[in-house]
């Protein structure tokens, strides 16, 4: 069976529109456009042949083996890999790029996707005759959906019914010549591992169920899918949507770091700022292996606030303050706008929301146009999963988790301390916890925050109570790898 070069086309259109890549330092003007060719270090691991339980798994969504070091206990064997010999060696199955926040995973399957789409580069799939790039962060509904609906929605505005049930027709038949690309598995307020009920791809259910059909290989045998994930999300997986292959980006070589510094300030400036890293922020330029972290450092250490930030929480204020005073702002009353956000991005991280619809902004009384120095807006998305709503989220995950923790530390005391000790060390709130102990712990990060903090009187309090917690954490055997606290 073939398909039409007309649907065809509309599909690899879709996907590069789909693929195009957001510079997180454009909007703050002060940098050269970026025009440097670099990838993570990739590195091939055996994710589930550890000896350790899933109780004493801690993963965290933002260290990785690059920072945290190779753990002595583990026992199984790693190898670095490239890009084109991982994806010859991909036939089918899954194949998983795992990473902290930041880390590059978005990037990189949009790199691949387009790479694949426009035929760069060697022929690593000389058959691939059409690629999808989907985004796991718009299946936040509970709403019953199709698996067509929901996995073919950016198509569905192009292709009618008929061109779809060609297409899946097309899918199930040739899968060798198809290419799936979902990134984001952690973005989801629910897993998807446990499902274990098979459906057909035109049977209503729930997002989960969906996903784990398609992820699992039930809607199209034999089919290639890429996927990317925070570690944590997908530590307890078990059984069918396992990866068949795992590969954790490990961060940027030193020698990538100094390539994008010098693409974005120039030669000369480019090279004073890697001195001034490698003298005065040895420890900050081994946070900059982390790609959203580099770029967030060059825009705190672009900014006039007269501090040096030397940890991720001093970088991530100086990122809110250069927002503040950016000649590019959209917002006249911009402070006022963000408090509101810090309420918005607690109430959703403690779901597990990563996007918002622009209703859910209007409840905590901020508007689209309010809230666009600090999120996108993605395109209305039709369909019953979507219900036509214009969907916002913020430029990077750590933007999100930063503005909860400058909500927490502004929590009266009691709820600080109920947070603190019953939900701070999670996993998920590894960012977090980094973020709330540096803008509380560390003096100068405290005040040059004050403008977001609104004066709180009880620092020292919440301090006394952020210590203890994490002593307790350290001392009372709920934590076994003590790097995992140590910021």
């Amino acid at each position: 069976m073939t398909l039409s070069k007309a649907i065809k086309d509309k599909i690899l259109s879709t996907t590069l529109n789909q693929t195009e890549f957001f510079d997180l330092a454009e909007p703050y003007g002060a940098f050269r456009k970026l025009n440097v060719n670099v990838t993570p270090k990739l590195e091939t691991v055996d994710f589930y042949g550890g000896e350790r339980s899933p109780e004493e798994s801690r993963y965290v969504p933002h260290t990785s083996q690059y920072l945290r070091g190779a753990e002595k206990h583990e026992s199984n064997l790693t190898r670095f890999s490239t890009l084109s010999r991982l994806l010859k060696d991909f036939s089918s199955g899954q194949l998983c790029f795992i990473g902290p926040a930041g880390s590059g995973k978005t990037t990189l399957l949009k790199a691949i996707t387009r790479w694949v789409v426009e035929g760069q580069g060697d022929p690593l799939f000389p058959n691939i005759e059409i690629v999808f790039f989907i985004q796991c962060r718009n299946f936040v509904r509970e709403d019953k959906i199709t698996g067509k609906h929901m996995l073919l929605s950016n198509i569905y505005p192009s292709l009618n019914e008929e061109d779809v049930l060609s297409l899946i027709q097309f899918i199930k038949m040739n899968p060798d010549k198809v290419l799936f690309v979902l990134d984001s598995l952690d973005t989801h307020s629910y897993t998807i591992d446990g499902v274990y009920k098979t459906l057909n791809i035109h049977e209503e259910a729930s997002p989960e169920c969906i996903l784990w059909n398609f992820v699992s290989g039930k809607f199209f045998p034999g089919s290639r899918i890429i996927t990317s994930s925070r570690e944590h999300a997908i530590r307890n997986y078990n059984g069918e949507v396992r990866a068949d292959k795992i590969v954790s980006l490990a961060g940027l070589t030193k020698e990538s770091i100094c390539k994008i510094v010098v693409g974005y300030f120039g030669e000369e400036e480019g090279m004073d700022t890697m001195g001034i890293l490698e003298t005065k922020s040895p420890s900050l330029l081994s946070l900059c292996a982390i790609p959203v972290f580099l770029v967030f450092t060059l825009i705190g250490l672009k900014s006039s606030f007269g501090f040096s930030p030397k940890t991720i929480s001093g970088v991530m204020i100086l990122v809110l303050q250069s927002i503040l005073r950016s000649p590019h702002r959209h917002e006249r009353y911009i402070e006022d706008v963000l408090k509101k956000l810090q309420k918005l991005s607690f109430f959703g991280t403690v779901k597990g929301q990563v996007q918002f619809q622009a209703t859910e902004f209007g409840e905590y009384g901020i508007t689209v146009k309010e809230a666009r120095d600090l999120t996108i807006v993605a395109p209305k998305l039709k369909g019953k999963l979507f219900k036509g709503e214009e969907i916002l989220f913020f430029a990077h995950q750590s933007l999100q988790e930063t503005l909860t923790a400058l909500y927490i530390a502004r929590m009266p005391i009691e709820e600080f301390r109920d947070f603190v000790y019953n939900f701070l060390h999670l996993p998920r709130n590894a960012v977090i916890r980094r973020v709330l102990c540096g803008i509380l712990l560390d003096t100068q990060v405290f005040d040059v925050a004050q403008n977001f903090l609104e004066d709180i009187s009880d620092q020292k309090e919440k301090q006394d109570i952020l210590k203890a917690s994490i002593v307790e954490q350290l001392t009372g055997g709920k934590i076994r790898n003590q790097n995992d606290l140590l910021e």
